[in-house]
Order: structure tokens, then C-alpha cells, then sequence
């Protein structure tokens, strides 16, 4: 063979099989309309937490998938529920539905669909369950995606812009949940009744000045929490990031003396929980907080200068800063527990923690009335579960007795101590069967108290001591 046809056989064989090659990487950009072929959703149904009505949900995101080796062409895309559904999507950058047909998927290739919902009011107080469906039709096969959330109606405060709402007295029911934007300033009384919600969004606080009562039961607390109800992940709602919200402030008393009354209430995830502080009255209010949870908040749990206050039965959990923060006044803290671990876990959405402050500080002893300290758990990871901010005193009035003061360095004293955000598990500061706060408890002061703060006994059959803490070890 001579070196001219050589080269012309070389390259007519280079030819051949870069046509080949071409003509294979083009498969994927080739329409087929063959009626075996369809897609597929990432999912087969997408759910929504609880969507208060007319104020949308966040975003989520689905992929449409094309495994099939040629490109296919989306006929139609459709809802199920007309063109009034509650359900709007986004796919691959076009929102309107009319003007999806004639899209191309290549082969082995996906698409993104991103899906909202926003619910008109109901009229009902309870959720309403919302249904409907997002059609695909390709090559005459519908592939369909479930779509669901609820609806819940809310109680709107919104002040003007760059105003505060101003009232003389509120009264909360549980047949709506409240939703409060900005400030609340109640020049009055206050009264949140069993089973009533508020919701705060981002910076939204409660300035009261007058008499506080929050009637909740252990079936239907009074709860406080951010206006955040969806998720950051599949497994971190809102609920878990500290500082959605600004906070409850009790104000110091002008013409009249307050009393503060709270009964099972849930406090949580703001930037201070309860906060009273007053440096001028001659006057002290009352407080009383009885069951209550005040938790995950990004400065201060409770925070009580100048004022008389009870707190039994009680969970104060995982605050940046003070859990308890005790200044002038008498104190008296029965079978609670404070429980410092915040941020202790293995996803960061807290904001950082000032490990040098302990889990409850005394301020001041010298203007400290009274501090009793019975059945009571405090413990955490950082350090000083209980300290005196200057030296006690030699006549400082204080009682002590049954107490589990001491920090978690085994962590052993409660079921949860970590957030296992992969496992789906949250703390949970009920003792473990382990713990060396079972049994500890004085037990003629628990004979006073022998309901812990999920209603079990303290004293059931077989059981002769109590535990410190709010909660009694149960299976």
C-alpha cells in the first residue's frame, strides 16, 4: 500500500470514529417521543409544616429527573387544583404554568422545581389540611408529585411602621394563635388563657406593665415562640435556633404593685426569656412561675432584680448567657432545674456561648433578702453551675437542702444532653435511669410537691426518695 492511500485509509478511520463518537455524545440531546419513556420526581409527596394564611411558607426545592438515555419534551404541567391552587412552582426558572410546555430535559439529566405555598384564610381556628398535586406529562405519561400543608389562621398585631402597639389590656384565648410584629406595650393587665399561642416575629417583644397571668394546664400550656414554624433542615426546625425573637419584659411597677403569674407556660428560642430589673422602687412585685419551660434563648432565660418570686416545678434550659440571673430581693427556687448546655452539640445554629458565665448567678448578697434553694438540679458543661458574684455574708439568710449542684462532665444526668440533629434527637432534660440526681431530694419538702412537672408522682409504689429537679424519673 503506498503512503497516499495509507494516510487516506488513516483518515477516513479518524473520521469514522469521531463521527462515532459524536454522534453517541448526542443521544442525550436527541428527542425521542417514544411512549415507554417518562420521568420522575425526587420524592413522591411534598409536605409543608403549618402555614399561617396569607403569610407563605419558605421554599422547597424538588428535582425532575429524566434517567432515559434521549432527551424528552414536557407536553404539559398542570395542577391538579386549578388555576386557584394555594401551591405556586418554579421550574427551571419559569414560574408561569402555560409557558412550561416544550421544555426539554436531556438525557440522564434533571430539572429544578422549587415549590411555595401560600393559604388564604379559612375561617376555622384549627389547621385546615391543604391537598393538591403538580402534573408532568411527557410522551403521554403523567408523573405526579403530592402536595400538602396546613393552614393555620392567625391573630395579626402589626403596629404602624416605626410604631409600637399601645393597649390598656389583652386577653388571649386559644381559639386563634396570636402573631405580633414589633412591640407590645400592655398598659394593663395580661392574660394568656390555657392553650393560647403567640408567635413573635424576628425582633417582636412584650412590654408589660401591668398584672401578668398565664393560666396554662400540662394538656394545653401557654406557649411563646418565634413565627418561624418551618424547617432549616429535614430534621432542624426554627424552633431550635435561640434568637428569633426579642423577648418578655416586665416592667418595674409606677402607681400600682404587679403581681406575675405563670402556670405551665413554654418560653422559647428568643433572645431573653423573662427579664425583670428594677433598680428604683422601694416596692417589690410578685412573681410566681409554677411548670414552666424557658428555653433556648441566645442571652438570658430569667433574669429577677428587685422582686419576690416562687419558682417551682420548673425547666430553665440552655441560654448564652445566665439561665437564672438572681439579683435584690427573695428568692425561692423549689425542685427545678436548670440545665446549662447550650450550643453543646453537633450542629452550630445557636449564636456563641459566653462559656465564663454560670448557670445561675447570685448578685449581690448584700441586697439579697432571701435565697432558698430546695430538691433543685442545676448542672450543665461550662464550668459554675451555681455562684455568688461577691462574697456571702455571714448573716445572709439562706436555706439549702437536697440539691444536685455539680456539672455534667459524664454526662449522665439526663436522657439527651446533646442535639443529634442526624438522629432527629433533642435534649431532653428528664433524668436518666442513671442519674446521680435520683434519689437526692429532701424528702419532707417533696411531700409538699409531690406532682413533678409532667403531673408523675414523686412518691410512687415502691419508691421511698425523691429526685432533684422538675422531673421525677419515670420509664
Amino acid at each position: 500500500m503506498t503512503p497516499r492511500k495509507t494516510y487516506f485509509f488513516a483518515m477516513a478511520a479518524l473520521m469514522l470514529i469521531t463521527l462515532s463518537l459524536s454522534l453517541l455524545g448526542c443521544r442525550e440531546d436527541q428527542l425521542s417521543y417514544d411512549t415507554g419513556l417518562k420521568v420522575s420526581f425526587s420524592r413522591s409527596k411534598l409536605s409543608f409544616d403549618t402555614v399561617f394564611t396569607t403569610l407563605g411558607s419558605s421554599t422547597k426545592q424538588v428535582m425532575v429527573y429524566n434517567n432515559n438515555k434521549n432527551a424528552v419534551e414536557i407536553s404539559r404541567v398542570w395542577m391538579s387544583g386549578g388555576t386557584n391552587s394555594f401551591f405556586h412552582i418554579n421550574l427551571d426558572g419559569e414560574n408561569d404554568l402555560s409557558q412550561m410546555s416544550g421544555m426539554e430535559i436531556r438525557g440522564g439529566d434533571s430539572l429544578f422545581m422549587f415549590v411555595r405555598v401560600e393559604v388564604d384564610p379559612q375561617n376555622s381556628n384549627n389547621p385546615v389540611l391543604i391537598e393538591d398535586a403538580v402534573n408532568i406529562l411527557v410522551n403521554g405519561n403523567t408523573c405526579s408529585l403530592s402536595l400538602e400543608a396546613y393552614g393555620q389562621d392567625v391573630i395579626k398585631l402589626r403596629p404602624r411602621k416605626g410604631h409600637r402597639i399601645d393597649t390598656t389590656e389583652v386577653v388571649m384565648t386559644s381559639d386563634k394563635p396570636y402573631l405580633l410584629y414589633d412591640s407590645l406595650c400592655i398598659n394593663g393587665p395580661w392574660t394568656m388563657n390555657a392553650g393560647a399561642r403567640l408567635y413573635m416575629h424576628s425582633g417582636a417583644a412584650v412590654i408589660a406593665e401591668g398584672n401578668v397571668t398565664m393560666k396554662g394546664e400540662k394538656s394545653k400550656p401557654v406557649r411563646i415562640i418565634g413565627d418561624r414554624i418551618d424547617r432549616l433542615f429535614d430534621s432542624v426546625p426554627y424552633a431550635y435556633a435561640a434568637g428569633g425573637w426579642n423577648g418578655i419584659y416586665l416592667m418595674p411597677p409606677t402607681n400600682s404593685t404587679p403581681t406575675y403569674s405563670f402556670d405551665y407556660a413554654e418560653i422559647m428560642s428568643g433572645t431573653v426569656g423573662l427579664f425583670y430589673y428594677d433598680t428604683i422602687s422601694t416596692t417589690k412585685p410578685t412573681l410566681a412561675l409554677r411548670n414552666c419551660r424557658i428555653h433556648n434563648h441566645s442571652r438570658y432565660g430569667v433574669v429577677l432584680h428587685n422582686i419576690e418570686d416562687s419558682i417551682v416545678n420548673c425547666e430553665l434550659s440552655n441560654c448564652a448567657s445566665y439561665t437564672l440571673y438572681l439579683g435584690k430581693g427573695a428568692h425561692r427556687i423549689i425542685h427545678t432545674t436548670v440545665a446549662d448546655y447550650f450550643r453543646y452539640t453537633t450542629i452550630n445554629i445557636q449564636s456563641t456561648r459566653r462559656t465564663d458565665d454560670p448557670a445561675v448567678l447570685v448578685d449581690n448578697t448584700e441586697t439579697i433578702d432571701s435565697l432558698v434553694i430546695l430538691n433543685s438540679l442545676f448542672t450543665g458543661v461550662y464550668g459554675e453551675c451555681l455562684a455568688f458574684a461577691d462574697t456571702v455574708r455571714e448573716d445572709f439568710k439562706a436555706r439549702y437542702a437536697g440539691n444536685y449542684l455539680r456539672p455534667d462532665s459524664a454526662h449522665n444526668v439526663f436522657r439527651q444532653s446533646f442535639y443529634k440533629y442526624k438522629e432527629y434527637k433533642y435534649y431532653d432534660f428528664h433524668l436518666d435511669s442513671l442519674s446521680p440526681a435520683r434519689g437526692v431530694a429532701d424528702s419532707l419538702t417533696a411531700t409538699h410537691y409531690h406532682l413533678d412537672r409532667d403531673e408523675h408522682d414523686r412518691f410512687p409504689i415502691g419508691e421511698q426518695k425523691a429526685d432533684a429537679g422538675c422531673y421525677q424519673y419515670h420509664e
